[in-house]
């Protein structure tokens, strides 16, 4: 049912699900979801969960996506959050803020084939936010942590992005 429960369990702060393809897929007894976009679209997906330190991780094929995927923290609005972005236009692991709808950001690091699936966890705590793929650390960047907030995803470019688990955990 997780192809209905995403229309009923998140919260779309951007975005409109009407334009959205979700569709529920099953490879070598996984099942995984997927959202297509088109037009170079903008979702923003939030669990109705506040935290302020969290660790969030997302396991996910993008190889059909073309654009940015964020594990997104600490939000108040699609102005105001904190966020571990993967561009996979430029294999980049980008750490940031968005503060008053500008974008802040703090460190990058680039990765090798970011091709099949892959965890990205990020990991925000006491000013120190870390942001890993499947497993080794990317990039490590220090600033003030926001307001506890609300957790999620947001996708912004075109294609068809599939993933198998998202959470999200207080520290």
């Amino acid at each position: 049912g997780a192809e209905i429960r995403i229309f009923e369990d998140v919260t779309w702060l951007s975005g409109n699900p009407d334009a959205v393809l979700v569709q529920r897929n099953e490879e070598d007894n996984r099942h995984d979801l997927s959202l297509t976009l088109t037009d170079d679209q903008e979702i923003i997906l939030l669990v109705e969960h506040i935290i302020g330190a969290v660790e969030g991780r997302i396991q996910m094929l993008s190889d059909n996506f073309h654009g940015q995927i964020s594990l997104i923290h600490n939000v108040e609005s699609p102005q105001h959050y904190q966020y571990l972005r993967l561009n996979n236009a430029d294999a980049r692991l980008e750490q940031g803020q968005i503060l008053s709808g500008e974008d802040n950001i703090l460190g990058s690091g680039t990765i090798n084939n970011p091709q099949g699936w892959i965890e990205i966890r990020v990991q925000a705590s006491d000013g120190h936010f870390y942001g890993h793929i499947n497993g080794d650390q990317v990039v490590h960047t220090h600033t003030s942590q926001m307001e506890p907030g609300y957790t999620g995803l947001k996708l912004k470019g075109e294609g068809t992005f599939r993933f198998r688990q998202i959470s999200f955990e207080a520290l």
